[in-house]
């Protein structure tokens, strides 16, 4: 019965993907169509004539920066050559370097008809396309080569010598969609990741670019982009909109999968019904979210702090007519040297894609209030208001064996006044750190219970604003649920079940974090020692702010404001511990930067054996 059932699942998806099959319409893509992929001939015409107008404001002021992005890494002289990173694994840096100088360079070409621009994005697509691989083993650097190099090649088609162009149908071919059937190093098309999204994109802007060539291939390829793109982020987005791998790879990761919604509807007249999978509409909110009134997001995991551009949010804006979606764009846009979109300077065109088609638009304040994620890390955001002296807390449960995952179940990061009081120590580059451990005998992406990941500063419970139990590890399988959302006048948080860390170790520890009365921050963690013997507890807080014990608890003073940091509940110890991964022991410390700027403060307290405590935590101003 159940063999039957799954057969019938499989039918009715089937079905389904070959009615969405027939609704594209590939009779498009013939060798006089080009360009197609996000723009055509008319499509930048009409670009010229808004961006001369200057009517349409942030239109004119993405296309500002395009030609800024153009004009320094568009027409950059050095030869870009094949070579690894660091870690002799990653083509990547090479990969983002032609993708915005080819990208950047072309794009200003077709707005100002400059040959420089044009002979320099030439030379690169030569220079890209005559490399022996784009080296398959890292699928992401095969992905991003080609959507550059397939992007470049299709809008600047009628100006490019035969020969480039032979080249590049060649590279593409080879380097890209054959590459895509070997078996090896397709793993990908099985993740729930960043991975699905990007190396499928690439692999579309590739076979639609061609297609007239290849025509079989390439509508295998797409096939298959579309038979494993939307399960993969039903995955991802489901059901709220949160990204569970965090913001800096929702930046990653969405750009991508925006660019191969908008190539495929461009192209084909659809995007199969994928942009329609559940929570991948409300993602838009989770990025407004997870920044907080600091400017910075809330960076759990293996993200960064901030970033000064969220492409994927005009398509967002414009999908779904929600410009409060562009708020923190439009600071961005007039506040920073740079708009890109992580490590890709040149996809500023796909904001002006969408940013051009919603024209002159007011861009309201986003509501405040509560943003939950119940997805695979369920995780919760909330704030008092937008304004720099405004209250912000995000929260977070899943498990440190999810995707660049950290032991940061059940960790916070708390604003206000303009300073992050509880934070997240920024990460650290990949590269060192991954061939020290390898020299060990481990592996950074092993992120099993015993791996050597766990012993880095960064990464362990330790330092996360988190419990610490017993100095033991947290258990990197147990998953983190949330319990309870809270979104009321005078309480916005939420509540996670962390027993499950602490093995025997304790019977209950659930946690809940919430800004009361618009005015404070409270954490209560009720615990209950398990039966064999007494729970050591240390509560870490990480803070941007210099933390001083005091009688009455700990002072933390930054920017001219104090809080205090106090406990009810218990008999505690409050401690100032050491933020320089050197002053730990550990065989690995020799991989570490150093931490600038970081305190690490909070208390130990014990709860003898089958004993319960409720401790609550507060931070208010003093």
């Amino acid at each position: 019965m159940k063999r039957f059932f799954i057969i019938l699942l499989g039918a009715l998806c089937l079905c389904g993907h070959a009615a969405a099959q027939t609704q594209a319409d590939f009779s498009r893509l013939t060798e006089d169509n080009h360009p197609r992929l996000l723009f055509t001939d008319k499509s930048f015409k009409d670009l010229k004539g808004i961006i001369r107008g200057s009517g349409n404001e942030l239109t004119y002021l993405l296309h500002e920066k395009a030609m800024a992005v153009a004009d320094k890494a568009g027409l950059e002289k050095e030869p870009l050559k094949f070579e690894l990173d660091a870690s002799g694994k990653r083509l990547l840096p090479i990969c983002r370097k032609a993708s915005g100088r080819i990208l950047s360079a072309a794009y200003a070409y077709r707005m100002t008809g400059k040959k420089k621009y044009l002979e320099h994005a030439e030379s690169d697509l030569n220079t890209v396309c005559a490399f022996e691989t784009w080296n398959p083993r890292h699928f992401l650097d095969v992905a991003e080569m080609s959507a550059a190099v397939a992007i470049g090649y299709d809008w600047l088609y009628p100006f490019l010598s035969q020969q480039t162009k032979d080249n590049v149908v060649r590279a593409l071919k080879e380097k890209a969609l054959d590459a895509s059937r070997l078996e090896d190093e397709t793993w990908f098309y099985g993740r729930i990741g960043n991975w699905n999204q990007v190396c499928n994109a690439g692999l579309v802007c590739a076979a639609l670019a061609i297609y007239e060539h290849y025509p079989e291939l390439s509508r295998t390829v797409i096939d298959d982009a579309v038979r494993t793109n939307r399960p993969a982020i039903e995955g991802i987005y489901g059901p709220d909109g949160a990204y569970p791998e965090g913001p800096t790879y929702w930046g990653f990761g969405t750009v991508y999968q925006v660019l191969m919604l908008a190539v495929m509807e461009d192209c084909l007249g659809t995007d199969f019904g994928i942009s329609s999978a559940t929570g991948f509409m409300d993602t838009g909110r989770f990025k407004v979210y997870a920044r907080g009134n600091t400017g910075r997001q809330f960076n759990f995991a293996d993200n960064s702090t901030g970033a000064p551009a969220n492409i994927p949010m005009w398509y967002f804006a414009y999908k779904t007519k929600d410009y409060s979606l562009l708020y923190h764009e439009r600071t961005s846009l007039n506040t920073t040297e740079k708009y890109e979109n992580n490590s890709h300077p040149g996809f500023i065109p796909l904001a002006i894609k969408y940013g051009v088609q919603m024209g002159d638009f007011v861009i309201p304040k986003p509501k405040s209030g509560v943003f939950a994620g119940r997805g695979n890390v369920p995780m919760i955001m909330c704030r008092t208001g937008f304004g720099n002296k405004d209250l912000y807390l995000a929260a977070k449960g899943g498990n440190a064996g999810y995707l660049h995952g950290h032991m940061d179940a059940g960790s916070f990061v708390f604003e206000a006044y303009g300073v992050r009081w509880a934070a997240d120590i920024n990460r650290q580059a990949y590269e060192r750190v991954e061939n020290g451990i390898k020299e060990l005998g481990g592996s950074l992406a092993d992120r099993s219970q015993n791996s050597l990941r766990w012993r880095l500063f960064r990464l362990n419970c330790r330092q996360h604003n988190t419990l610490t139990v017993n100095d033991k590890d947290h258990n990197v399988d147990y998953v983190v649920p949330m319990l309870e959302t809270l979104d009321l006048p005078d309480r916005m948080g939420a509540s996670f079940d962390l027993t499950g860390l602490y093995g025997d170790d304790l019977k209950k520890a659930v946690r809940t974090a919430s800004i009361c009365s618009e005015e404070y921050l409270e954490v209560t963690d009720d615990l209950e020692a398990g039966a064999e013997g007494p729970a050591h507890v240390r509560w870490t807080m990480v803070s941007e702010a210099e933390p001083e014990v005091t009688e009455e608890g700990i002072l933390l003073r930054k920017k001219d404001v104090t809080m205090l940091l106090q406990v009810t509940g218990a008999d505690v110890s409050y401690k100032v511990w050491s933020s320089d991964p050197q002053d730990y022991e550990s065989v690995l410390k020799h991989l570490e930067d150093p931490v600038a700027g970081i305190y690490i403060c909070g208390y130990e307290v014990d709860i003898p054996a089958g004993a319960k405590a409720c401790i609550t935590t507060t931070l208010k101003r003093k």
